[in-house]
Order: C-alpha cells, then structure tokens, then sequence
C-alpha cells in the first residue's frame, strides 16, 4: 500500500514554525508585560513608604532640609509612576498585539491541517476501494475459473446423461461463458 503524501506538507512545517516564532513572540510580550506591572507596583509601593515616612518625619520635628528632601524624593516617585504607567500601557499594546498574531498563526495552521486531515481520509477512502476492488476482481476470476473447470469437465458428464433427444441442452453458465 504506497503512503499517504500531503503536497502542502512543507507549506504545513513553515506554518508550524511561524506559529512557535509567534508563540515565543508572544511570552516575551507576556514577560515584558509583567515586568512593566511589577515595576508600577514597586513604584506604588515606594510612594507608600515615602508618605508613611513623611508621616513619621512630621511627628518628629523635621528640618527644612529634610522636608526638601522627602518632597523632591515623592515627586521623583511620581515622575517614576507615570514613566511606569506608560510603560504598562505600551506593554500592554504589545503584548495584545502579540496576541492575536498568534491567535492569526495557530488559524492559518490549523486550516492547513484540517485540509491534511480530510485529505488523508479521503486517501484512506480510496486505498480501502481499490483493495475491495482488487479482492472483488480475485474473486470474480477464481469463480470463474472454477466455473470454466465445472464446463471443461461437465461434457463428458453430459454424455452419460443426454436426453432421449440425444441433444445436450445448454446451460446458463455455458451460455455465459460463450457470449
């Protein structure tokens, strides 16, 4: 039974990789992504620190140097958040537009790999008609053949039974053996 042999099975291996290049794509995203959410999180957690430290300052008498200083250092904390925010908005964007490439990749694979499926069924189909049909044709001769030995044997048997006519009358199986 020759195999089975898709023609798009290379197109198929190609589409395999671009969907692994998209997957990778895709967690490097998901990782920057998190990283970027990590980073807002510490920021946010300083600034809870600075304000509870300010808190504290303020209870203690502070100078007007340390004043300047936790400002300055809450204000930094600030830029920091909205520099952290934008870099979760664009990680963001990313790792949504990663997203649905792959989601495009892994289709345009499993188009590709629905119709090898099919295909394959359909070879399945033919290669189990052709060995019915072969099986039928070896079938079909070995009857026939032993039809044939049944009338090349079946005169001399015609001989001791003939009819008073003395005519041996013809058979359906002659009959169709000699059309």
């Amino acid at each position: 039974m020759p195999r089975f042999r898709f023609r798009l099975e290379r197109v198929l291996a190609v589409r395999k990789r671009q969907e692994e290049r998209e997957r990778m794509a895709f967690a490097a995203a998901t990782q920057r992504k998190l990283a970027a959410e990590a980073m807002l999180a510490d920021v946010r957690n300083k600034q809870q620190e600075a304000l509870n430290e300010a808190a504290r300052m303020m209870k203690s008498r502070p100078t007007i140097g340390d004043l300047v200083r936790s400002h300055e250092y809450r204000l930094g904390l600030l830029r920091r958040e909205d520099d952290s925010i934008k870099a979760v908005a664009v990680a963001t964007e990313n790792y949504e537009k990663a997203r649905v490439i792959l989601v495009e990749a892994r289709k345009r694979r499993r188009v590709l790999e629905r119709l090898r499926e099919r295909r394959h069924e359909e070879w399945r189909k033919e290669e189990l008609d052709r060995e019915q049909n072969e099986l039928d044709e070896t079938g079909l001769n070995s009857f026939l053949r032993s039809e044939q030995r049944a009338v090349a044997t079946a005169p001399s048997l015609a001989r001791a039974t003939l009819p008073p006519s003395g005519r041996a009358e013809s058979t359906p199986i002659e009959e169709r053996l000699a059309s």
